[in-house]
């Protein structure tokens, strides 16, 4: 922070801070606020800009929460200009590829079918992809309603997809490992495979989210969805998701 000498009302104070990897490696993005005194401890935003400062350097200064408010504000607005390192890098390439998917079972934003859900026969829907990444090696789909009550409730867990497979068939089979090799983990019903949507009351959104990754995943006996989001943190190279909404009758 730089104050100006006169401290009274009026007067100008500019707030820099800036991030670097390394004292060797300095990075040239540094945000600047410049705040006008207004007086009881408030401050106006005069102007703000990105310039090529490399360090960050405090004075003494009272801390108001105004000054608080404009403190998060420019640490929010330089992570996301400087993108936060290799994963800021992961969240862009994941962004700019998008895979698509599809069911021949309903579409996006439209209602899925009673046979898909506890009211039938609650079997899988089929699902199909396309737009997959070069350099994929192995494909993980999670299905779950993020309107249930709590956190949240996982419906479906798959990993260990064939990165050549272009979508699954309708009625995957229950068990850890189906005929196809991929593996299935456990749901929020404390099954293993597909249980379709089944909510209390309302109508529920039900994501179906696909993830093409670079690698292979190794296996976990009982995974669940959270095991599976750990596994694949710093391997997506793409994903893609399907929404279908159901309201029991």
């Amino acid at each position: 922070l730089y104050p100006s000498r006169n401290s009274g009302v009026g007067s100008k104070m500019c707030l820099r801070a800036s991030m670097r990897k390394s004292y060797a490696n300095p990075s040239p993005l540094t945000l600047t606020l410049v705040l006008s005194h207004q007086g009881r401890g408030k401050y106006t935003l005069l102007s703000g800009r990105v310039d090529c400062y490399i360090w960050i350097k405090f004075m003494s200064l009272k801390i108001t929460a105004n000054l608080v408010f404009w403190v998060v504000l420019t640490l929010v607005v330089l992570a996301a200009c400087s993108g936060g390192g290799d994963q800021g890098a992961e969240e862009r390439a994941v962004s700019g590829l998008s895979i698509e998917l599809t069911s021949s079972a309903f579409t996006d934003g439209e209602d899925i079918p009673a046979k898909y859900t506890c009211d039938g026969e609650d079997v899988s829907p089929s699902l199909e992809w396309s737009n997959l990444p070069q350099g994929t090696k192995s494909i993980a789909l999670i299905v779950d309603d993020p309107d249930a009550p709590g956190r949240g409730f996982v419906h479906w867990v798959l990993y260990a997809i064939s990165p050549d497979a272009r979508g699954l068939p309708e009625g995957v089979p229950t068990g850890e490992v189906t005929p196809q090799g991929t593996k299935q983990g456990v749901n929020g019903f404390g099954r293993t495979g597909y249980d379709g949507p089944c909510p209390p009351s309302g109508s529920h959104r039900y994501f179906f989210k696909v993830y093409a990754l670079d690698s292979e995943l190794e296996e976990v006996a009982g995974a669940d969805k959270g095991d599976l989001l750990q596994a694949m943190e710093g391997r997506i190279l793409a994903q893609g998701q399907l929404m279908g909404k159901y309201q029991r009758q």
